[in-house]
């Protein structure tokens, strides 16, 4: 199932993300930065990508490690 609901994600604005991060290595960097690595963001039926900038999401959590 796929469901969407679109919005914009603004400059400068605060949001949450969560999903399967994964680096990817370019074959030619992008002009203006001296970096060729890039973190993408995906997800699986199982493991969704979720976008948000609900305040609830915002919210610190505190972990133990």
């Amino acid at each position: 199932m796929f469901r969407c609901n679109e919005g914009l994600i603004e400059l400068n604005e605060e949001i949450a993300i969560k999903g399967i991060a994964k680096w990817k290595t370019l074959k030619e960097p992008i002009e203006g930065y001296s970096y060729s690595r890039i973190l993408t963001l995906n997800g699986t039926s199982e493991k969704r990508l979720l976008i948000t900038d609900t305040q609830e999401a915002l919210k610190p959590v505190e972990r133990k490690l």
